[in-house]
Protein backbone atom coordinates (compact mmCIF):
# COMPACT_ATOMS: atom_id res chain seq x y z
CA UNK A 1 0.00 0.00 0.00
CA UNK A 2 1.23 3.55 -0.64
CA UNK A 3 2.58 5.23 2.50
CA UNK A 4 0.40 7.63 4.48
CA UNK A 5 0.69 11.11 2.91
CA UNK A 6 3.95 9.94 1.34
CA UNK A 7 4.84 12.01 -1.75
CA UNK A 8 7.47 9.55 -2.99
CA UNK A 9 4.98 6.67 -2.97
CA UNK A 10 2.31 8.89 -4.51
CA UNK A 11 4.67 9.81 -7.37
CA UNK A 12 5.36 6.10 -7.98
CA UNK A 13 1.61 5.36 -7.90
CA UNK A 14 0.98 8.15 -10.38
CA UNK A 15 3.66 6.86 -12.77
CA UNK A 16 1.96 3.41 -12.78
CA UNK A 17 -1.37 5.07 -13.54
CA UNK A 18 0.11 7.04 -16.43
CA UNK A 19 1.75 3.91 -17.84
CA UNK A 20 -1.56 2.04 -18.17
CA UNK A 21 -3.52 5.07 -19.45
CA UNK A 22 -3.35 3.96 -23.13
CA UNK A 23 -5.31 0.79 -22.29
CA UNK A 24 -8.28 2.95 -21.30
CA UNK A 25 -7.92 5.59 -24.02
CA UNK A 26 -6.83 8.18 -21.46
CA UNK A 27 -4.00 10.43 -22.53
CA UNK A 28 -1.24 10.97 -19.92
CA UNK A 29 -1.24 14.68 -20.77
CA UNK A 30 -4.67 14.92 -19.10
CA UNK A 31 -2.85 14.83 -15.74
CA UNK A 32 -2.42 18.61 -15.61
CA UNK A 33 -1.14 20.29 -12.45
CA UNK A 34 -4.36 22.24 -12.11
CA UNK A 35 -6.59 19.34 -13.18
CA UNK A 36 -8.96 17.08 -11.26
CA UNK A 37 -7.21 13.84 -12.26
CA UNK A 38 -3.80 14.65 -10.77
CA UNK A 39 -5.24 15.78 -7.42
CA UNK A 40 -7.49 12.71 -7.34
CA UNK A 41 -4.61 10.25 -7.78
CA UNK A 42 -2.51 11.98 -5.14
CA UNK A 43 -5.40 11.98 -2.65
CA UNK A 44 -6.10 8.31 -3.37
CA UNK A 45 -2.47 7.42 -2.66
CA UNK A 46 -2.16 9.62 0.44
CA UNK A 47 -5.26 8.13 2.10
CA UNK A 48 -5.19 4.52 0.82
CA UNK A 49 -4.40 3.26 4.33
CA UNK A 50 -7.07 5.43 5.95
CA UNK A 51 -10.43 4.27 7.30
CA UNK A 52 -13.54 6.43 6.98
CA UNK A 53 -16.11 4.53 9.05
CA UNK A 54 -19.34 5.85 7.50
CA UNK A 55 -18.01 4.79 4.08
CA UNK A 56 -17.27 1.32 5.48
CA UNK A 57 -20.84 1.16 6.83
CA UNK A 58 -22.29 2.24 3.50
CA UNK A 59 -20.25 -0.22 1.45
CA UNK A 60 -20.88 -3.02 3.98
CA UNK A 61 -24.63 -2.47 3.63
CA UNK A 62 -24.38 -2.38 -0.15
CA UNK A 63 -22.35 -5.60 -0.30
CA UNK A 64 -24.71 -7.37 2.13
CA UNK A 65 -27.67 -6.36 -0.03
CA UNK A 66 -25.97 -7.65 -3.21
CA UNK A 67 -25.09 -10.92 -1.45
CA UNK A 68 -28.72 -11.49 -0.39
CA UNK A 69 -29.81 -10.79 -3.99
CA UNK A 70 -27.36 -13.37 -5.33
CA UNK A 71 -28.28 -16.06 -2.77
CA UNK A 72 -32.06 -15.70 -3.01
CA UNK A 73 -32.32 -14.97 -6.75
CA UNK A 74 -35.27 -12.73 -5.83
CA UNK A 75 -33.65 -9.62 -7.31
CA UNK A 76 -30.91 -9.12 -9.87
CA UNK A 77 -27.48 -8.23 -8.41
CA UNK A 78 -25.61 -5.23 -9.82
CA UNK A 79 -23.81 -6.47 -12.95
CA UNK A 80 -21.50 -3.50 -13.55
CA UNK A 81 -18.77 -1.46 -11.93
CA UNK A 82 -19.85 0.47 -8.84
CA UNK A 83 -18.03 3.65 -7.84
CA UNK A 84 -18.63 5.91 -4.87
CA UNK A 85 -16.45 8.57 -3.27
CA UNK A 86 -16.59 11.08 -0.45
CA UNK A 87 -13.79 13.38 -1.59
CA UNK A 88 -15.42 16.31 0.19
CA UNK A 89 -14.28 15.00 3.60
CA UNK A 90 -10.58 15.02 2.65
CA UNK A 91 -8.31 18.02 3.28
CA UNK A 92 -8.02 20.45 0.39
CA UNK A 93 -5.18 19.44 -1.96
CA UNK A 94 -4.24 21.27 -5.14
CA UNK A 95 -1.21 19.88 -6.95
CA UNK A 96 -0.11 23.22 -8.43
CA UNK A 97 -0.27 24.84 -5.01
CA UNK A 98 0.82 22.18 -2.51
CA UNK A 99 3.38 19.93 -4.23
CA UNK A 100 6.08 22.61 -4.31
CA UNK A 101 6.04 22.99 -0.50
CA UNK A 102 4.73 19.55 0.41
CA UNK A 103 6.49 19.11 3.78
CA UNK A 104 4.92 22.25 5.20
CA UNK A 105 1.55 21.35 3.66
CA UNK A 106 1.53 17.94 5.40
CA UNK A 107 2.19 19.65 8.74
CA UNK A 108 -0.91 21.80 8.27
CA UNK A 109 -3.24 18.85 7.51
CA UNK A 110 -1.96 17.02 10.63
CA UNK A 111 -2.54 13.43 9.50
CA UNK A 112 0.36 11.86 11.42
CA UNK A 113 -0.59 8.63 13.22
CA UNK A 114 -0.31 8.64 17.02
CA UNK A 115 -0.97 4.97 17.84
CA UNK A 116 -4.66 5.56 18.65
CA UNK A 117 -7.84 3.85 17.41
CA UNK A 118 -8.68 7.06 15.54
CA UNK A 119 -5.56 6.87 13.32
CA UNK A 120 -7.48 5.48 10.33
CA UNK A 121 -9.81 8.46 10.44
CA UNK A 122 -6.95 10.88 11.16
CA UNK A 123 -5.25 9.79 7.92
CA UNK A 124 -8.38 10.80 5.99
CA UNK A 125 -9.51 14.02 7.66
CA UNK A 126 -6.62 15.26 9.80
CA UNK A 127 -6.17 15.74 13.54
CA UNK A 128 -8.18 18.97 13.76
CA UNK A 129 -11.40 17.28 12.60
CA UNK A 130 -10.77 14.24 14.84
CA UNK A 131 -10.45 16.62 17.82
CA UNK A 132 -13.62 18.49 16.85
CA UNK A 133 -15.52 15.22 16.70
CA UNK A 134 -14.16 14.14 20.08
CA UNK A 135 -15.30 17.37 21.76
CA UNK A 136 -18.67 17.50 20.03
CA UNK A 137 -21.64 17.81 22.40
CA UNK A 138 -24.30 15.80 20.61
CA UNK A 139 -27.98 15.37 21.46
CA UNK A 140 -29.65 12.44 19.72
CA UNK A 141 -33.42 12.03 19.94
CA UNK A 142 -34.50 8.46 19.21
CA UNK A 143 -32.74 5.11 19.45
CA UNK A 144 -34.70 3.07 16.92
CA UNK A 145 -33.74 2.00 13.41
CA UNK A 146 -32.28 5.40 12.45
CA UNK A 147 -30.74 5.93 15.89
CA UNK A 148 -28.95 2.56 15.95
CA UNK A 149 -27.31 3.23 12.59
CA UNK A 150 -26.26 6.76 13.53
CA UNK A 151 -25.02 5.85 17.00
CA UNK A 152 -22.82 3.10 15.56
CA UNK A 153 -21.21 5.65 13.23
CA UNK A 154 -20.78 8.16 16.06
CA UNK A 155 -19.09 5.55 18.24
CA UNK A 156 -16.74 4.46 15.46
CA UNK A 157 -15.89 8.08 14.60
CA UNK A 158 -15.12 8.90 18.25
CA UNK A 159 -17.85 11.54 18.51
CA UNK A 160 -18.13 12.93 22.04
CA UNK A 161 -15.27 10.90 23.55
CA UNK A 162 -13.13 13.92 24.55
CA UNK A 163 -12.29 14.13 28.26
CA UNK A 164 -11.98 17.30 30.33
CA UNK A 165 -8.47 18.79 30.09
CA UNK A 166 -6.82 22.14 30.69
CA UNK A 167 -6.94 22.80 26.94
CA UNK A 168 -10.56 21.58 26.64
CA UNK A 169 -12.39 22.36 29.91
CA UNK A 170 -15.73 21.18 28.46
CA UNK A 171 -15.68 17.44 27.65
CA UNK A 172 -17.40 15.92 24.65
CA UNK A 173 -20.67 14.06 25.21
CA UNK A 174 -23.59 12.23 23.64
CA UNK A 175 -26.99 12.64 25.28
CA UNK A 176 -29.38 10.02 23.94
CA UNK A 177 -33.08 9.96 24.81
CA UNK A 178 -35.90 7.59 23.88
CA UNK A 179 -38.88 6.61 26.08
CA UNK A 180 -39.56 3.36 24.18
CA UNK A 181 -38.70 -0.21 25.13
CA UNK A 182 -37.39 -2.92 22.78
CA UNK A 183 -40.07 -5.05 21.11
CA UNK A 184 -39.62 -8.30 19.17
CA UNK A 185 -40.51 -6.54 15.90
CA UNK A 186 -37.56 -4.15 16.38
CA UNK A 187 -34.91 -6.85 16.12
CA UNK A 188 -34.95 -7.21 12.33
CA UNK A 189 -33.66 -3.67 11.72
CA UNK A 190 -32.41 -2.21 15.03
CA UNK A 191 -29.14 -4.08 15.08
CA UNK A 192 -27.79 -2.90 18.44
CA UNK A 193 -30.49 -5.00 20.13
CA UNK A 194 -30.76 -8.78 20.70
CA UNK A 195 -33.45 -11.10 22.10
CA UNK A 196 -31.97 -10.81 25.59
CA UNK A 197 -32.75 -7.07 25.44
CA UNK A 198 -36.52 -7.44 24.95
CA UNK A 199 -38.59 -5.15 27.21
CA UNK A 200 -35.50 -3.11 28.10
CA UNK A 201 -35.19 0.64 27.36
CA UNK A 202 -33.87 1.40 23.87
CA UNK A 203 -31.72 4.35 24.93
CA UNK A 204 -29.87 2.54 27.72
CA UNK A 205 -29.31 -0.59 25.63
CA UNK A 206 -28.07 1.41 22.63
CA UNK A 207 -25.73 3.44 24.85
CA UNK A 208 -24.26 0.24 26.33
CA UNK A 209 -23.71 -1.13 22.80
CA UNK A 210 -21.94 2.10 21.78
CA UNK A 211 -19.62 1.87 24.79
CA UNK A 212 -18.87 -1.75 23.84
CA UNK A 213 -17.78 -0.48 20.38
CA UNK A 214 -15.73 2.40 21.77
CA UNK A 215 -14.66 2.19 25.42
CA UNK A 216 -13.76 5.90 25.39
CA UNK A 217 -17.48 6.72 25.39
CA UNK A 218 -17.77 5.45 28.96
CA UNK A 219 -18.88 8.34 31.20
CA UNK A 220 -19.37 10.49 28.06
CA UNK A 221 -22.70 9.04 26.94
CA UNK A 222 -25.89 9.71 28.88
CA UNK A 223 -29.03 7.66 28.21
CA UNK A 224 -32.39 9.21 29.13
CA UNK A 225 -35.98 7.98 28.92
CA UNK A 226 -37.62 11.38 28.42
CA UNK A 227 -39.82 12.24 25.44
CA UNK A 228 -38.73 15.57 23.93
CA UNK A 229 -41.82 17.77 23.95
CA UNK A 230 -43.24 20.83 25.66
CA UNK A 231 -43.83 18.66 28.73
CA UNK A 232 -40.08 18.09 29.12
CA UNK A 233 -38.98 21.68 28.44
CA UNK A 234 -37.89 21.92 32.10
CA UNK A 235 -35.40 19.09 31.42
CA UNK A 236 -34.26 20.02 27.92
CA UNK A 237 -34.06 23.75 28.59
CA UNK A 238 -32.92 26.57 26.32
CA UNK A 239 -29.56 26.47 28.12
CA UNK A 240 -29.30 22.73 27.39
CA UNK A 241 -29.85 23.33 23.65
CA UNK A 242 -27.53 26.36 23.54
CA UNK A 243 -24.65 24.31 24.98
CA UNK A 244 -24.89 21.66 22.24
CA UNK A 245 -22.75 21.39 19.12
CA UNK A 246 -25.17 19.24 17.16
CA UNK A 247 -28.67 17.74 17.38
CA UNK A 248 -29.71 14.55 15.58
CA UNK A 249 -33.37 13.84 14.84
CA UNK A 250 -33.56 10.02 14.74
CA UNK A 251 -37.36 10.12 14.69
CA UNK A 252 -40.25 8.97 12.50
CA UNK A 253 -42.69 11.37 14.15
CA UNK A 254 -43.33 14.61 12.22
CA UNK A 255 -44.72 16.51 15.20
CA UNK A 256 -41.68 15.68 17.35
CA UNK A 257 -39.31 16.59 14.51
CA UNK A 258 -40.96 19.98 14.09
CA UNK A 259 -40.77 20.64 17.83
CA UNK A 260 -37.04 19.82 17.99
CA UNK A 261 -36.35 21.84 14.83
CA UNK A 262 -38.04 24.83 16.47
CA UNK A 263 -35.94 24.45 19.62
CA UNK A 264 -32.78 24.32 17.51
CA UNK A 265 -33.75 27.50 15.63
CA UNK A 266 -34.48 29.25 18.94
CA UNK A 267 -31.10 28.21 20.36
Amino acid sequence: MPGVWDKKDADAFLSIAKAICPRYEVKPEEFKEDGVELAFFYKFSFTAQGVFNPMCAFLGGYIAQETVKAITNKFTPTMQLFYHDALEVLPEFKAEKHLADFDNYVKTVQTKEIGHRSDGLRICVGNEIVEKLAYTRLFMVGAGAIGCELLKNYAMLGVGVGKKTEKNPVPGSIVLTDPDIIELSNLNRQFLFREKHLRKPKSQTAAAAAIHMNKELKENIIARLDRVSENSAHIFTDKFFEDLTCVTNALDNVKARKYIDARCVTA
